[in-house]
């Protein structure tokens, strides 16, 4: 009974030998070597983009980083992927004004298109705001609070 309990310990001691063996294996394989793959690696982000039309809130994720520099430039990739009519005026020093998503149109029951990422308003325009990667960004349309 005892040489059977010994080489049932042994055996549970060799499986998690291995175990960890393939673990600091592997992870040393899976570091990248090359500096092209940290590159691309840090070139993909996501971020997600809400729109509260003030009936309903839908949500996108976007991935493609080459159309997805600044906030406007996340909305313009959803909007057109989704079919979602928008239109804005890029005329302005100040940066990009949006004044149709969807059906909703500025000054609808003196409502407007607003934007916060993470929770907060920023003060620039949206096509002055630069991503980073991870952020999460609300287009609301409601009355202003100023």
């Amino acid at each position: 009974m005892k040489k059977k309990i010994l080489y049932y310990v042994i055996g549970l001691l060799a499986a998690v030998g291995v175990f960890l063996l393939g673990m600091s294996y592997g992870s040393s394989v899976l570091k990248p070597i090359d500096s092209q793959v940290n590159k691309v690696d840090q070139d993909v982000q996501s971020v997600n983009v809400l729109i509260d039309d003030g009936n309903k809130i839908t949500g996108f994720t976007t991935t493609d980083t080459t159309q997805q520099a600044n906030a406007l430039q996340a909305l313009q990739q959803v909007t057109s992927e989704n079919n979602i009519k928008l239109d804005f005026d890029a005329s302005s020093p100040m940066g990009a004004f949006v004044k149709q998503i969807g059906d909703k149109i500025n000054g609808q029951g003196d409502k407007y298109w607003q934007y916060w990422v993470n929770d907060s308003q920023p003060m620039v325009a949206a096509d002055k705001y630069e991503l980073g990667g991870g952020e999460t960004i609300l287009w609301t349309f409601r009355k202003s609070a100023l």
